[in-house]
């Protein structure tokens, strides 16, 4: 499930370049991620983590680089290094088999959204965290469908449905900085269709790289909230309770 921005173009969604259309989205999810590791890797050490709807797996050498062992599930898989998610959404993992869990860009494209995040819950030890992110808007990418689009009370909802205390929701990309972007995929397309101008297309990307940049640095948080193109969630499954406080 993980080629959800710049179908069609390679790009290390772990290091975007700056002339790729979809730099500005992807270097944040990579900063969120790399974030992520860096606060809880301590946790990380007691258990591995899921990448769950993996496919390419990008961000595999965030947790290579610290010994921390890094599982990958997706669907239609036939990578002996990839679990298969089964036709019923399964895992091939015992309750509880994992301390932590990202899931990048995948939820959009979940038909089952509450049995997606109830089979995280249920890999996930007692307080273990979830990363989630996902659109608030953007364009259609069925990879191989393209079902829906989230607000943050939305998110938080679906996430709170499934038995998880949501730490953050936190909105990226401001309504100014994904009108840009959205201008980059427009205008980029147009130079597949009109001859000789294909070489306009990195400079096109560049260019709106650095204006989403500047708009979101100029765009005030309630207004972020607003209409994000990205969601980013963290999450956790509670805690267990102790055994003496359980019984009185």
């Amino acid at each position: 499930m993980s080629r959800r921005f710049g179908q069609g173009n390679d790009v290390d969604r772990n290091r975007p370049h700056l002339f790729h259309r979809d730099y500005w989205p992807l270097s944040i999810i990579a900063e969120q991620v790399l974030a992520f590791v860096q606060r809880h890797e301590a946790e990380m050490r007691l258990g591995p983590t899921l990448d769950y709807g993996a496919a390419e797996s990008p961000y595999d050498s965030v947790f290579s680089s610290r010994g921390l062992e890094l599982i990958k599930a997706d669907i239609g898989s036939v990578s002996p290094d990839v679990l298969p998610i089964g036709a019923d959404g399964r895992v091939p993992l015992a309750d509880g088999s994992v301390r932590a869990i990202i899931s990048t860009q995948v939820l959009e494209h979940v038909p089952e959204v509450q049995a997606y995040l109830r089979e995280a819950h249920r890999l996930l030890t007692p307080g273990g965290l979830l990363l989630l992110s996902t659109h608030g808007a953007f364009v259609l990418h069925r990879v191989p469908t393209d079902l829906r689009r989230w607000m943050i009370d939305g998110l938080r909802y679906e996430l709170e449905s499934a038995g998880f205390k949501v730490e953050t929701v936190v909105p990226k990309i401001g309504i100014l900085a994904m009108s840009s972007h959205l201008r980059a995929i427009t205008f980029g397309g147009l130079t597949r269709r009109i001859p000789f101008t294909g070489w306009l297309r990195p400079l096109i990307y560049l260019l709106f790289n650095i204006r989403m940049a500047i708009e979101d640095r100029l765009t005030p948080a309630s207004v972020m909230e607003s209409h994000p193109e990205l969601l980013i969630a963290c999450a956790r499954t509670p805690a267990a309770i102790p055994a003496a406080a359980s019984n009185g």
